[in-house]
């Protein structure tokens, strides 16, 4: 199969070369889009948080059998980082052109996933589970 129901072990790849791509465009078009809607990270503009989102999902990889929650909570888990920006995602805004505007998200999705994966692990080693 293609997409994300391709065999478990494409699928990061998969994803990965999507994040690449959807990095790629926000950069290029990033400037351009902050000039057309006249101000800084226009919200009508949603490519950076498709990266953003992408991160956190790569992050808490091998999906599995919970598919759905892990993706539900790495979206959940993703918004609430883009909206609170904590440091430093809120001073990497301030990068020039697209970049700001992207790697905000991507420190965003960072969060996410990082702590997605840490309650992950917190709680297979409250279950008497190895690492």
């Amino acid at each position: 199969g293609v997409g994300l129901f391709a065999p478990l072990p494409a699928q990061p790849f998969l994803l990965g070369g999507i994040l690449l791509a959807c990095c790629w465009v926000n950069v290029l078009l990033g400037e351009w889009c902050e000039r057309f809607f006249g101000k800084k990270d226009p919200q009508s503009v949603v490519i950076d948080e498709v990266a953003g989102y992408l991160v956190a999902t790569l992050l808490i990889w091998p999906m599995g059998h919970e598919l759905t929650y892990r993706l539900a909570a790495a979206f959940v888990a993703f918004r609430a980082f883009d909206i609170t920006k904590p440091y430093p995602v809120r001073l990497v805004e301030r990068f020039p052109k697209g970049w700001g505007v992207l790697t905000d998200d991507l420190v965003a999705g960072l969060y996410a996933g990082g702590s997605l994966w840490l309650i992950s692990w917190i709680t297979l080693i409250g279950r008497g589970a190895s690492p």
